[in-house]
């Protein structure tokens, strides 16, 4: 008699209904997701937590480099920075959703190469035989490409670059576009010079030494074929730069380090990286690497009297996340010889404390290479990528630098914001603050001469990134980031 009920109540599933496996597939899909997303949370609250629970115990250390010191939590490198935040999932669903409508960059290559023109760096400069004689820091004329009129920036018909750098080129500035024709008596040691080319790329030469930072020379991210394309072609090949006595490296992300770049150099140059990263480029056969934690300083074999400090930043690593996310460090790098010193950020968001600390530490600083572009949104990148405004106000809390240098912008597009974006709003907001002639925003591929002279100012001013006002010797005035407005010639601005 039971057995009768439990039959007559039992459900009946027809397995051999074509839509049976389906349901199943369904149902096991989602119950697995559900699993992964509440075991994901689960983990990234705990490491959240432990996280703020080491800020906090910082907190009450007096010096900074305790306070900022590396923090591995679970295998994995941490942020110590309150600024730092976690990006969600549906975040970057989000993000790539914005992506779909473009940065706004001209499909005409004659428009878009007037907008950003490509200069070949100064070779002849940078490496000058025995017998010649070495450029001047000093101008003698100025190359016929730059018009020394701050008027043209407004019209994208001329390139707005070379406007830029036409304004900072002027007499009161003293920075010099490098060209061929400047001299000056032959010495031991040439002048400073900073060229950039490209993403976060630089070559600088430095008392004797030549520095290349970040190397990318690629035509795509990924590889030859695949990942995300340059938006100007190179301004010249690694084969160009004839000596290089040691390349810095920020970090491990595809547009910092360029894998075929490190078989070409090889150990043919000293690589100095930050931690955990030795044995990736160890397994590419590479030993001629060193190893820094931030705040570490080592003295170069080759040359002792130059010194090499990694100092933090606010950012992350992984060449293919999430499967190595943050297995080895992030840094920038403080280059100091008893003359200049070289300040190379790499990339990373603003975090005020940091920078006033590595101000206070290694000013005063001769030229300063800060990321000005992957910004755009704001509230999905501003932890990991420096605004325009985030940038000048590290050009203060580091103490002003003889020359600051937006980079990382215009060379891949990674994020949303307009391509020109970066450089106008940098050099806008520098003209607000009277530091024009401090903050440069160079072509592509072009050499600067450095001048010698003061650096390291010491002011008061209280900047805080985000805000709009700023403090200076106790008065407050408001403070607005200039929009330039552009006459539309057509369909892309400033273009006939």
């Amino acid at each position: 008699m039971p057995s009768r009920a439990l039959q007559r109540h039992s459900l009946h599933v027809p397995l051999d209904s074509r839509h049976v496996l389906p349901a199943i597939a369904v149902i096991l899909t989602s119950s697995t997701l559900i699993y992964y997303y509440y075991s994901s949370e689960a983990k990234r609250k705990a490491f959240e937590a432990v996280r703020r629970r080491h800020i906090s115990l910082r907190d009450k250390r007096p010096r900074s480099e305790d306070k900022y010191s590396s923090l591995r939590i679970q295998g994995k490198f941490a942020n110590p920075f309150l600024e730092w935040r976690d990006v969600r999932w549906w975040e970057t669903v989000l993000f790539w959703l914005g992506k779909l409508r473009g940065n706004s960059i001209p499909s005409n290559e004659k428009d878009l190469s007037r907008v950003l023109p490509i200069h070949k760096p100064s070779l002849d400069l940078l490496f000058p035989s025995p017998s010649a004689d070495r450029p001047s820091s000093t101008p003698s004329s100025t190359p016929s490409s730059i018009q020394a009129s701050a008027s043209i920036i407004h019209s994208l018909t001329d390139s707005w670059v070379d406007a830029a750098i036409a304004t900072a080129s002027a007499p009161a500035s003293g920075f010099t576009p490098a060209s061929s024709s400047s001299q000056q008596d032959s010495g031991a040691v040439g002048p400073m010079t900073f060229s950039w080319l490209g993403q976060s790329t630089c070559f600088v030469t430095m008392d004797g030494i030549n520095i290349l930072t970040d190397p990318v020379f690629s035509p795509r991210i990924a590889n030859s074929w695949f990942g995300p394309k340059r938006v100007r072609p190179l301004p010249c090949e690694l084969g160009d730069l004839k000596h290089i006595d040691f390349v810095l490296v920020s970090h491990n992300h595809r547009d910092h380090l360029d894998e075929q770049v490190v078989h070409q150099l090889n150990n043919k140059v000293t690589w100095y990286i930050p931690m955990g990263l030795r044995d990736w480029f160890v397994r590419r056969g590479v030993y001629n690497v060193i190893e820094l934690d931030w705040w570490q300083e080592i003295h170069h074999k080759e040359r002792p009297d130059i010194v090499i400090a990694a100092v933090p930043c606010m950012h992350s690593s992984g060449r293919a996340a999430p499967y190595d996310s943050n297995r080895s460090l992030w840094c920038g790098f403080v280059v100091k010889s008893q003359q200049h010193s070289f300040f190379h950020c790499g990339t990373g968001g603003y975090s005020p404390d940091l920078y006033k600390a590595i101000g206070e530490k290694y000013m005063p600083i001769t030229v300063a290479a800060l990321p000005i572009g992957g910004y755009e949104p704001q509230w999905y990148m501003r932890h990991v990528h420096m605004s325009p405004d985030d940038a000048l106000a590290a050009h203060f809390a580091l103490g002003r630098p003889r020359l600051t240098v937006g980079v990382h912008w215009g060379t891949f597009m990674l994020s949303l914001e307009r391509y020109t974006d970066p450089p106008r709003r940098f050099t806008a907001a520098a003209e607000k603050l009277s530091v024009r002639d401090e903050v440069q925003c160079v072509g592509l591929g072009m050499t600067i001469i450095v001048p010698e002279g003061r650096v390291g100012r010491e002011v008061e001013l209280e900047l805080e990134a985000g805000e709009d006002e700023y403090e200076a010797g106790g008065a407050s005035e408001p403070f607005e980031t200039e929009t330039i407005e552009l006459e539309m010639d057509g369909e892309e601005e400033g273009f006939e």
